[in-house]
């Protein structure tokens, strides 16, 4: 019998253990790429229940989301309706036989009220309503959905039933603060029901501290649309499961017109958050909160004569392709929803719409090779600031939103040494902040066109220049790493 030498044996096989090492890495590189896919969920007027869905989903696997809002019936369940509904109002046999197929990330939505508002101090109604979410809670595991969207504006014309605001009228016998107490309460008891079948999904409120934040610079926090929302929300955030996340919609984002906007939004959010938050506890739990930025095809591109702003069509088509890249690459959840009022995804294919959408997301996974956007190059320009370490100048406000004028400055980026070599073409900004996967790293106020900048917090991910010139416009550049 022939007997090799171990040495002879590791020459052998050297190549296909080379082979196989270059196998595995490139597969590990493809799953790391994959799993940071940003994640569009789509949400809209046209959003189908569960009968309209199972009919469906079958004509649906050529439109580019990764997942979609369902709601149970029609007639959107409210979460604090206190009518306890039977098992088949659940759906379980239809959720738990649908083929999802390309759709990973769906949600069922709901709505965060009542005819009946919160019904914050009857305890017989929360009995109810915690009975109706673990009902919930088992859609969510039979439907093997991501969890819900929770949608908190009030729809009903009688205001003393809006769960959310503070007047006396509403509470004649109760402190703000003890109804914030009362309400914080509720969230637990919320949280605890949906907890009940399954602990690893997520919420994601469309409104959180964004329309709070911006209405207390002109009225008091307890006299803003969404004063007692927030305690709600410190209820969910001090009582869920680990897994569980809670997810800011941050609906304001729907009419941002420049980068600035969707760059410093995380943390103003975190700030406004934890400013907000009552108990320390709370307070320090406000990071694990994440975002998820929205896109407002209607109102970008103007279907309603409501939203009309009178931008050529091309300017529009900019305007929802910019905003895309921004919130994909500022949404710490990975995940984005895209809200439409007309667009009827079942039945209409838009095809510049879903062009746009494919070539956004490749940019961000280097799996995909950007698509043809079929004779619109404008929409192609506009990624030229991604991965191409050059800034591109914003016109700003007064102009058409996200409107480009060519490049503004070039840069290197070493990563051994963690400098930034910058370098201006004509214009000197008045600031440079710079992002690194949506924490600011770096500010700085530049002299002269070029500039070495030590960034010693550098690691991989998303870096983001941004420069602000005296006239109110901007540059901005977005580099994976």
């Amino acid at each position: 019998m022939l007997r090799l030498s171990p040495f002879l044996i590791l020459k052998l096989y050297r190549n296909d253990l080379a082979n196989f090492a270059i196998s595995f890495f490139c597969f590990f590189l493809f799953i790391s790429a994959k799993s940071q896919q940003p994640k569009i969920l789509h949400f809209g007027w046209d959003n189908p229940d569960v009968e309209r869905l199972s009919d469906s989903i079958g004509f649906m696997q050529n439109i580019p989301f990764d997942g979609i809002c369902i709601s149970f019936q029609k007639y959107i369940m409210e979460s604090f309706d206190t009518t306890i509904h039977p098992e088949t109002y659940y759906k379980y046999d239809k959720l738990r036989c649908i083929k999802w197929g390309r759709y990973t990330d769906n949600y069922l939505f709901i709505r965060g009220m009542s005819k009946t508002g919160g019904s914050w101090f009857d305890n017989k109604a929360w009995a109810s309503i915690s009975k109706n979410m673990k009902g919930v809670s088992r859609a969510i595991k039979e439907g093997r959905l991501k969890g819900i969207l929770f949608d908190s504006e009030y729809y009903y014309a009688d205001p003393l039933y809006n769960p959310w605001t503070y007047t006396k009228l509403q509470y004649p016998n109760y402190s703000f603060s003890q109804v914030q107490d009362m309400v914080r309460e509720r969230g637990k008891q919320f949280i605890k029901a949906l907890q009940n079948n399954t602990k690893d999904f997520s919420i994601l409120s469309i409104w959180l501290t964004s329309l709070v934040a911006d209405e207390m610079r002109y009225a008091p926090f307890e006299k803003s649309r969404f004063a007692l929302l927030l305690s709600f929300m410190e209820g969910i955030l001090l009582e869920k499961n680990k897994k569980v996340k809670l997810i800011d919609g941050n609906e304001s984002a729907y009419w941002y017109s420049k980068p600035s906007q969707f760059l410093e939004s995380v943390e103003n959010l975190q700030r406004h958050t934890t400013e907000l938050m009552r108990s320390a506890q709370a307070k320090k739990l406000v990071p694990e909160i994440l975002i998820a930025q929205p896109v407002f095809y209607d109102g970008l591109l103007a279907t309603s004569t409501e939203y009309e702003r009178g931008f050529k069509n091309t300017a529009k088509w900019k305007w929802l392709q910019e905003n895309l890249k921004y919130a994909m690459a500022t949404s710490t959840s990975n995940m984005i929803w895209f809200y439409d009022e007309k667009l009827n995804i079942i039945k209409s294919r838009s095809d510049t719409l879903f062009s746009v959408i494919k070539n956004a997301k490749s940019y961000f996974t280097g799996v995909n090779k950007s698509e043809s956007l079929k004779g619109n190059k404008f929409l192609a320009e506009s990624h030229r600031n991604i991965n191409s370490e050059i800034g591109i100048h914003y016109l700003g406000f007064g102009k058409d939103p996200m409107a480009t004028t060519g490049k503004a400055f070039s840069y290197r980026m070493n990563i051994k040494t963690k400098h930034l070599s910058i370098t201006f073409i004509e214009r000197i900004p008045i600031s440079v902040s710079i992002f690194l996967n949506n924490k600011l790293i770096a500010f700085v106020k530049p002299n002269k066109l070029k500039n070495e900048i030590k960034l010693t917090a550098f690691t991989k991910g998303i870096l983001a220049i941004l420069s602000k010139y005296s006239d109110g416009t901007e540059s901005c550049n977005l580099q994976i790493y």
